[in-house]
C-alpha cells in the first residue's frame, strides 16, 4: 500500500507499506505456512537487508521467505519445494 502524505513541515511523503498479510499471502502462495515468529523474522530480515535501488517486492518478500527457512533448518527454501516461480502474486 502506497499513501502520499505531508508532514509537520509541509514536505510530500511518498510511504509504502507491507503488512504480516503480504508475507503470509506470499508464503500461501508459494506453498509455504509460516509461523508468527517466521512472519515476523521475514520482515526482520527484510528491513535490516533493504536497498533502496531495489525497494521491497514479491521477489525480495520470497528471497526473505527462503532466507528464513533455510536458517530455521527447513531446507532450501519454498520455491524449489512447491517448484513455483518466485514473485507470482503481482497484487
Amino acid at each position: 500500500m502506497a499513501k502520499l502524505i505531508q508532514d509537520n513541515n509541509g514536505n510530500w511523503e511518498i510511504i509504502v507499506a507491507w503488512g504480516e498479510e503480504d508475507i503470509i499471502q506470499q508464503a500461501e502462495d508459494d506453498g509455504v505456512n509460516l509461523t508468527p515468529a517466521q512472519v515476523h523474522r521475514v520482515m526482520m530480515v527484510i528491513v535490516r537487508s533493504h536497498d533502496a535501488c531495489i525497494g521491497i517486492n514479491w521477489d525480495v518478500i520470497s528471497s526473505a521467505i527462503d532466507y528464513v527457512l533455510g536458517e530455521m533448518g527447513e531446507g532450501e527454501g519454498h520455491s524449489e519445494k512447491t517448484g513455483q516461480a518466485q514473485g507470482s502474486n503481482q497484487s
